[in-house]
Formats: structure tokens, sequence, C-alpha cells
């Protein structure tokens, strides 16, 4: 009877020392497998961030046949961001709250040469004024608002124009443009459709800012409570070891679990 007692104990320490050795093995797995997965996002992101610099304004057509001018954007956190783009990072700096996209636009329009209608005012003072208004809209919220008159005296006796001052009475652009984020070519791309005639998208850079720790972004779209999935775990529990013999200690489980978190760190 004690040489029983005496494997039995045997057996449960060798027992204790494989499970012990098992999950030391797999944290040290999981460990690795997890500093392996940070260092290919990092790495990815790393290449996403160069292309992005290297990239410039492109010109695309959409669905509807409209221009859209696409650029890479950067993924970066606030310090990382200031050695990317120290002028995106001097933009972030100068807004109250937390910064979670940026995206900083260049453009110029172009007029096409256009013949307007002139008239002529003769003022009180003797003066006359030749006048001409421009006065388009192209579409809801873009339009040009242009009026100027130009002064000039006549000498009556030698007959002589003798030109004055031009007098902008008016000078009002408006002008609207789409722009937002896509996901392309396992890329994420800024993109301008700018909805003014003759409009030219010249520079585009932009951020996405550690959108992840957001608190509002959290509350609005919460990660799911429920999961199912493989697990590996970790606990104690009771039962009859390798050898036979009864123990009660650490245990590792593999498995198909339906879970539920109720706190996520």
């Amino acid at each position: 009877m004690k040489e029983e007692s005496l494997d039995t104990k045997t057996l449960n320490k060798r027992d204790y020392f494989f499970i012990v050795a098992i999950i030391i093995i797999l944290l040290l797995l999981l460990k690795q497998c997890n500093g392996i997965s940070n260092l290919n996002s990092k790495l990815d992101i790393q290449n996403h961030n160069l292309d992005a610099l290297r990239d410039s304004v492109r010109i695309e057509k959409d669905r509807s046949g409209d221009a859209v001018f696409v650029k890479k954007t950067l993924l970066a956190d606030k310090a990382s961001l200031e050695k990317l783009n120290k002028d995106l990072a001097l933009e972030v700096d100068k807004v109250k709250g937390q910064v979670i996209t940026l995206q900083k636009i260049g453009a110029e329009t172009r007029t096409k040469i256009q013949y307007v209608p002139t008239f002529v005012t003769k003022w009180a003072d003797g003066r006359y004024s030749l006048d001409w208004k421009f006065d388009t809209t192209y579409s809801e919220g873009n339009y040009r608002k242009l009026s100027a008159s130009s002064f000039f005296e006549i000498d009556t006796l030698t007959n002589r124009v003798n030109p004055g001052p031009t007098k902008i009475k008016e000078d009002v652009l408006g002008f609207s443009f789409v722009t937002g984020l896509r996901e392309k070519n396992k890329s994420i791309e800024i993109f301008v459709t700018p909805k003014f005639p003759g409009m030219t998208i010249t520079s585009m850079e932009g951020a996405i800012i550690d959108p992840q720790k957001s608190d509002v972004l959290k509350s609005m779209f919460p990660q799911k409570k429920w999961n199912v999935g493989p697990y590996v775990g970790v606990g104690i529990g009771g039962g009859k070891g390798l050898g036979g013999g009864g123990f009660f200690g650490p245990v590792v489980s593999v498995g198909l679990s339906l879970q539920y978190s109720l706190i996520k760190f």
C-alpha cells in the first residue's frame, strides 16, 4: 500500500510538472505569435506610409464619368506623424480635441475665356464708366459672381479719353467638392471629386491618427460581446493523471467555445 501511495505521489508530481511545462510552452508560443503579429502590422503600416510618401495626385473616373483625384493617406500616431509630415502635425496641434483624420487639399480653378456684354454709364460728376457683369450658376453651390466698372473721362477740347480706376463691385466664387477615404488595392486613399467646372486638385495630404483610441467611436461602434471560435485555456481542474492516479491542479484545455465578454481592455 505504501509503495502504491509513493508511486501515486510520484505520478502526480510528474503530471504537475508536465502540465506546468505545457502551460509555459503555450504562453511562450502565444507571446511569440502576438509579437510576430504586431511586427507584421507595423511593417504593413510602414510600407503603406512609404507608398503614401512616394504617391502623387492621380486622376480617375467615377461611375458617372466625373474626374476623381486620389492619393494614398498616412497611417500614424501623433508622434510618428511629426516625422512623416511636419505640416500635418502642425495642423493637428492647432485643432482642439482629438483628431482622428486630417486632409489638406490644394486646388485651382481656370475659367474659360468668355465675353460678357458691356454698357456705358454717365455719372453726375461728369465721369463715365464702362460696366460689365458676369453672374453664372453651374450647379447647386457652384457659382461665380463678378462685376466691375472701369471709369474714364472725356476731354472735350482734345476729344481724348483719359482712363481712370476700375472698381470691382462684386467678386464671389462658390464651389463644392466631395472628399473622403476609401479602401482600394489593400490601401487607404483620399479621394476628392470637384463639382466646380475647371477645378483641379493640385495637392493632397492626409493622415489617419489612432482612430482606435477614440472614446466616441468606441461608444458608437462597440465591440461584439459574443464570440464563437477555437480557444486554448489554462485553468484548475481535477481527474486522473497519465498514470491513472487522481490529481487536482492546473489543466490545459483546447476546443470550440461560445464566449461573452463582460470587460474588454
